[in-house]
């Protein structure tokens, strides 16, 4: 992109005479080049006053890009303007550009920044705040998905609009992964830069740790190629430091691992033995071996309550048992069920996914996939120490009196620990190395009008009812009621977040409800 074009599109008025269990995208772009980053030079001339739009600035814009801008007049506008939860329905952005390079990226930032338009980046379209979508301009690189690796399999240069799904096939192929969530559409962007904590964590640590370097657009223009030598202040607030806060990334690349099976693993207990189940469970998932990840998952639906055990174990299914009959020993009782299976690398991402009955492609959403969309809400604590047995029953006297009429809650504890909290606090900006595990608490309602009454009070009063026994809270799970919420995402980070925040966003254009700010 010439210096004189990055000007034009900063807002000189004379040549612009415009411009993260659905995104509607075009086709995937070419395999992602690792070239050398382009010679972008910081604009020298002041940016004249910002103007609003107007439909000829926006259609010069749209001839610019080298994607696609959809706007609200446009037939697919109904569903590119869609989010993965229907709660956010009611945003109409003015423009969703789809970036298929670096150079639309930056022409998006210069022209939102020419016409004072709000500016949300989007991946997967899954915030849990609505945060990838707003009022003004969607910067969307779900075309930017390209999944290449070198020739040793050792590194894998990963377009920042991959999604999960397509990530675990493309590198299932040679028994390779990195680790990652599970949620199938759910956006690389967003999973790595807020933390990324998944199902090989406690193996492979969290996504952002297996970052060797990443390629990002500040709110300048300027590509920055990062990595923990070249810009590290920049690298290092982007592993941790939340989507959406220092600019837009545009490509990632990743340490692979090889991982040739997984075995998966279901024990169901009776709600009798919940309160076992959890102390027995905390004891066992957060200190076993790295190669076992577990969560403990809790739910009420109606009167109907459930607890169980859930994991997966990087091995075979006979090296699994001892530790299993460990975990059943802490909670003296037996489970409903014991159910042990070993399988493929994408066949148990599929599964783990909630697409055990579809094919790969249709694990996406619509218009591409069939997953479907629906009305969720969530809180989460990351837990520094067990619970007490006070904290224990306060857990479950939230969900044996939940007060949910037509939703459902469920409560699920993810065991950290191992490779996760090998890393010191401070060395990225994810701050919780030191927990046993993190608590998500949600809610499910149907698509009724009043619906969200009652399960949205049920999930506060549940989530106040934890705070004595709990503190922090996880950024993927970003919490728009949460009051102190920058302390609770990065705690002592916050500071060094906040200066590199005043460093390369100065103006603060890279700015939503829950966005990290320059000043204190």
């Amino acid at each position: 992109m010439r210096r004189r074009e990055l000007l034009e599109l900063l807002g000189s008025a004379a040549l612009l005479a415009g411009c993260g269990e659905e995104d509607a995208t075009p086709p995937r772009a070419p395999a992602v080049e690792e070239a050398a980053p382009p010679q972008v030079e910081r604009p020298s001339e002041p940016v004249p006053e910002a103007r609003p739009a107007t439909d000829a600035d926006w259609a010069r814009f749209a001839e610019r890009l080298e994607g696609e801008l959809v706007r609200p007049d446009a037939e697919r506008y109904a569903v590119a303007r869609r989010l993965f939860d229907p709660r956010f329905d009611s945003l109409e952005p003015q423009g969703i550009a789809y970036c298929r390079t670096e150079s639309d990226v930056q022409r998006s930032v210069a022209f939102a920044r020419a016409h004072a338009l709000p500016f949300a980046a989007r991946c997967g379209g899954h915030s849990y705040g609505g945060y990838s979508s707003g009022a003004g301009l969607v910067c969307d690189v779900g075309p930017m998905s390209a999944v290449a690796l070198d020739g040793s399999g050792a590194m894998a240069s990963i377009g920042a609009g991959a999604k999960l799904i397509d990530i675990y096939a493309q590198l299932a192929a040679r028994s390779l992964v990195i680790p990652g969530g599970t949620c199938p559409s759910v956006g690389i962007s967003g999973l790595t830069l807020g933390g990324g904590q998944g199902v090989f964590g406690r193996k492979l640590g969290l996504t952002c740790d297996a970052v060797d370097a990443m390629r990002i657009v500040t709110a300048d223009g300027v590509i920055h190629a990062c990595d923990a030598e070249t810009d590290a202040d920049l690298f290092w607030a982007s592993r941790g430091g939340g989507g959406g806060n220092f600019g837009v990334v545009t490509q990632f690349r990743f340490r692979t691992h090889h991982v040739p099976q997984i075995t998966r693993f279901a024990l169901p207990w009776r709600w009798g033995a919940a309160a076992d189940v959890v102390a027995g469970w905390q004891e066992w998932g957060p200190d076993a071996p790295r190669e076992i990840w577990s969560k403990c998952e809790l739910g009420s639906r109606g009167a109907d309550r459930s607890v169980a055990i859930h994991g997966v174990f990087l091995g075979e299914a006979s090296s699994l048992a001892p530790h299993l009959d460990a975990l059943i020993a802490r909670v003296d009782s037996a489970p409903r069920r014991r159910r042990v299976e070993s399988a493929a690398l994408l066949d148990t991402m599929l599964v783990l996914g909630g697409c055990a009955r579809r094919t790969y492609e249709e694990c996406h959403m619509p218009p591409e996939g069939t997953l479907g969309r629906g009305m969720k809400r969530t809180r989460s604590h990351v837990v520094q120490t067990s619970l007490s047995p006070d904290g224990i029953e306060t857990l479950l006297e939230g969900l044996d009196r939940s007060g949910l009429v037509e939703g459902s809650g469920r409560v699920g504890l993810d065991a950290v620990g191992g490779a996760i909290n090998a890393v010191d606090p401070d060395a990225t900006a994810f701050v919780h190395r030191r927990a046993r595990f993190i608590a998500q608490y949600a809610t499910y309602w149907p698509r009724r009008a009043n619906a969200a009454e009652a399960s949205e009070r049920w999930l506060d009063q549940l989530y106040v009812a934890m705070q004595p026994h709990a503190g922090g809270a996880y950024g993927n799970y970003i919490d728009p009621r949460l009051s102190d919420w920058e302390r609770a995402y990065y705690g002592a980070n916050l500071p060094r977040l906040r200066a590199i925040k005043r460093r390369h966003d100065p103006d603060d254009f890279f700015r939503f409800a829950q966005s990290i700010r320059g000043a204190a």
